[in-house]
């Protein structure tokens, strides 16, 4: 975008910025107003990379059940959510949804109404709903067996609470939820074009003769990646970009042509942990790697020049 000289931020150039769990965060970071200027955003790229830099070790460093000897038995590795908190705090302060300066959608799970929630600033029923955009950022972020749930209050009727986890649960890849809804709002779907961005699939194999010794713990334990929730996650994701690739892109081979197109690679040995507390340096440096790798693929280049274009 830099080099095009566009210098406006990054998400007044999208219609729509849609995430979940530390997808959910960016989007939020990026769409919010800051809470020292409402008129700029709180976040830039730029920001959100250190926050992920020198950040991720306060987020996931306070285990919140201190007994060592039931974390052994019950591998549950549950942090603390005051340092996510605070950090949300410090970045987003009480900026709201309704004063975001660009449109955003994220993905939480209700888990005592048991339901799928979507929380937007366009909305299609027209019904002004508000939020601390800090709580929202919390709420789908709120990874299962890593945080708990989070209870956010509404501002547009107050006492109404809501309990909230991760948005990944049914929607890892947001991009199905973000096209159902411009559907909702009515948008011209033959104009409609989707830049996906991963980070990065899990490459850890779950062998058979493994996995038939296991017990009910070792489905959940955060030392085994969480197999049971990264099945599911990965497997939704997996299951969007080939509807959406269907629908959007038909047999189009041409990148330029094509509606929905998705930034995503394996993670591999020695370029970066699937672990999603592994906030070491070495992880960190690895998990950079990667992501320059993927950057420096010739068709990945071809699909960010399609939309810098577009912007």
């Amino acid at each position: 975008m830099i080099s095009r000289n566009k210098k406006l931020p990054l998400a007044s150039y999208f219609d729509l910025i849609a995430g979940t769990s530390t997808g959910g965060i960016i989007a939020i970071g990026l769409c919010a107003s800051d809470p020292r200027n409402a008129m700029v955003p709180a976040c830039d790229a730029s920001k959100l990379v250190e926050l992920y830099k020198y950040k991720s070790s306060e987020i996931f460093g306070t285990i919140k059940d201190a007994n060592m000897f039931a974390n052994l038995i019950f591998p549950t590795k549950k942090y603390s959510s005051d340092p996510l908190e605070k950090i949300l705090l410090d970045m987003l302060g009480d900026s709201k949804s309704q004063d975001a300066l660009s449109n955003f959608l994220v993905t939480a799970y209700e888990i005592e109404q048991r339901t799928p929630k979507v929380f937007t600033n366009i909305r299609s029923d027209k019904l002004e709903k508000n939020y601390f955009m800090r709580d929202l950022a919390r709420a789908t972020s709120a990874a299962p067996t890593f945080f708990d749930p989070a209870r956010i209050d509404k501002l547009h009727k107050r006492g109404e609470i809501q309990s909230l986890m991760d948005g990944g649960i049914f929607a890892s890849n947001p991009s199905m939820v973000a096209l159902m809804h411009t559907m909702r709002l009515g948008w011209d779907q033959e104009t409609v074009h989707i830049l996906s961005l991963g980070t990065g699939n899990e490459a850890r194999p779950y062998f058979y003769h493994e996995v038939t010794q296991w017990n009910s713990f070792n489905w959940v334990s955060p030392s085994r990646g969480v197999p049971i929730v990264s099945m599911l996650m990965q497997s939704q994701s997996k299951v969007a970009d080939e509807y959406l690739n269907l629908v959007m892109n038909k047999e189009l081979t041409d990148i330029s042509k094509k509606r929905y197109l998705r930034i995503d690679g394996h993670l591999l040995r020695g370029l970066g942990s699937d672990a999603l507390d592994d906030t070491s340096p070495a992880n960190l440096k690895e998990l950079e790697s990667f992501a320059g790798l993927l950057l420096s693929d010739a068709n990945n280049q071809a699909v960010l020049n399609k939309f810098a274009d577009m912007a």
